[in-house]
């Protein structure tokens, strides 16, 4: 089997991310945890707060959500 290449996983990375957004965008919070892999992990670095595992990950979107119920992500740039 051939490896992808690098644009081709950049691509993918890119789609995930924008799917990522939408899923948050619609608070869909299973899609949203879909988007993780099994040893989820989040990291809101201004905040210092570091959520390891999907529950703790779950969390902290159900925390959000519920703080921001009208919450909306834009995509402004992505880096190369």
């Amino acid at each position: 089997m051939e490896a992808r290449s690098i644009d081709d996983r950049m691509k993918a990375r890119i789609q995930l991310v924008e799917e990522h957004i939408r899923l948050e965008n619609l608070h869909n919070l299973d899609g949203i945890l879909g988007t993780f892999g099994p040893d989820a992990r989040y990291d809101d670095e201004p905040w210092g707060d570091h959520r390891v595992g999907r529950d703790q990950v779950r969390l902290y979107y159900e925390q959000l959500l519920t703080a921001a119920p009208d919450l909306q992500q834009c995509k402004t740039s992505i880096r190369d």
